[in-house]
């Protein structure tokens, strides 16, 4: 009983420093009282719930007729406050006890199963990239893949780059740049530094985000670090001799550097990733997730109405099916759920701010699959809007 309370009290001055004081004061009460009819609604007492984690708590509270009731009545604050309670749970004190990993990957949409799978890739294989169409939020569940194997949200420890068609291993390993004073220095790059950091703090793991990891020419760019990013190629005994470093200098990946990338599928222009990387990350496909998760969130953190969370759902629902189906686009060119987790402008209409998606976000990506044929993209915009 002293830790659930202690628990409690947590998750309110938690909720104070997140979300205004009338919100906070809301959601205390909806978890409280939560509580309090834990046995009526069939669930063990809060200070439990991580065991259970948010899927099953949320699916087992919409079995029960009258908390759905009470809920949609409520605008839904009873399922945002459960939302909020286990985004709250790795910020506990108590986090080092228990492993809330994964509250940081609520609003990523994944299953439960697939979360797993990434994590277990992750801790294994050390190298994964997320590849899938626009919109479905792959450097957000990179950041967040980063904070659920740290347990915790430790930002001096993951470093974020994007490739681009310019980048060169001087940027990213080391290599010779000119001083203000003439002649040549050499500089270590921004690859070269992080390793060298989490060397020096070997307890803890560190993680290197590559944005757009395809744009750029990997085998230059990577050099001979190919063969020191593989898993069992790590540490000290499979240290090597960098192309400008000098005699006697030698290099290695540290083992608790993990490396994630990203790869849009939509991109005509980029070159497919080569075998001799391929062979050195797991790949995970991340699709459009217009699911009961989505569904959820919009309700609980965006305060979209039920009826335009249908419309939503039906009309992107059916225009991936077109793009999925036609043979110069496939699935790697569906539209991403991500264009839509916004807020509608403070007392805005939720159907401009949905035109407003679709006119200047979604449309222009339409306009571009379809550059040879204008008239049906133009349909497919009008389609998204009737």
């Amino acid at each position: 009983m002293i830790m659930k309370e202690k628990l409690l009290k947590e998750f309110e001055e938690w909720l104070h420093s997140e979300v205004k004081k009338s919100t906070a004061n809301s959601y205390k009460s909806e978890i409280r009282r939560l509580d309090s009819e834990s046995k009526v609604l069939g669930l063990p007492e809060i200070s439990k719930w991580h065991a259970l984690g948010y899927d099953h708590v949320i699916r087992h509270l919409k079995q029960n007729q009258a908390w759905y009731d009470g809920n949609k009545k409520r605008h839904h604050s009873s399922s945002a406050a459960v939302r909020q309670f286990f985004q709250f749970l790795p910020n506990t004190r108590s986090a080092e006890k228990t492993d809330y990993s994964e509250s940081y990957l609520l609003d990523t949409f994944l299953s439960r199963v697939s979360i797993k799978e990434i994590l277990l890739a992750l801790k294994t294989k050390k190298n994964i990239i997320l590849q899938g169409p626009p919109g479905t939020g792959k450097t957000f569940i990179a950041k967040r893949l980063s904070y659920a194997r740290m347990k915790e949200a430790a930002e001096d420890r993951v470093e974020v780059v994007q490739f681009h068609q310019s980048y060169s291993y001087e940027d990213f390993i080391q290599g010779f740049r000119p001083k203000e004073s003439g002649g040549f220095e050499r500089k270590d790059g921004v690859f070269f530094r992080f390793c060298e950091k989490a060397r020096r703090d070997s307890r803890h793991d560190y993680f290197f985000l590559i944005d757009e990891i395809n744009r750029g020419n990997l085998s230059k760019i990577f050099g001979e670090l190919m063969m020191l990013i593989e898993a069992d190629k790590r540490g000290a005994k499979h240290q090597l001799q960098l192309t400008y470093s000098n005699q006697g200098e030698h290099f290695f990946i540290p083992e608790n550097v993990h490396i994630i990338g990203t790869m849009n599928t939509a991109d005509r222009s980029l070159a497919m990733v080569d075998y001799a990387l391929r062979r050195r990350f797991a790949f995970f496909y991340m699709p459009p997730q217009f699911n009961a998760k989505f569904e959820d969130y919009l309700q609980a953190e965006h305060r979209i109405s039920a009826s335009m969370i249908k419309r939503i759902v039906a009309k992107v629902t059916a225009l991936n099916k077109i793009i999925s189906d036609d043979n110069n686009l496939g699935d790697g060119f569906e539209i991403g759920h991500s264009y839509f987790c916004t807020d509608v402008p403070k007392g805005g209409d939720e159907v401009l701010w949905y035109n407003h998606i679709v006119d200047h976000e979604i449309g222009p990506q339409l306009q571009e699959y379809w550059f040879d044929d204008k008239k049906r993209a133009l349909d497919q915009i009008e389609l998204l809007k009737a």
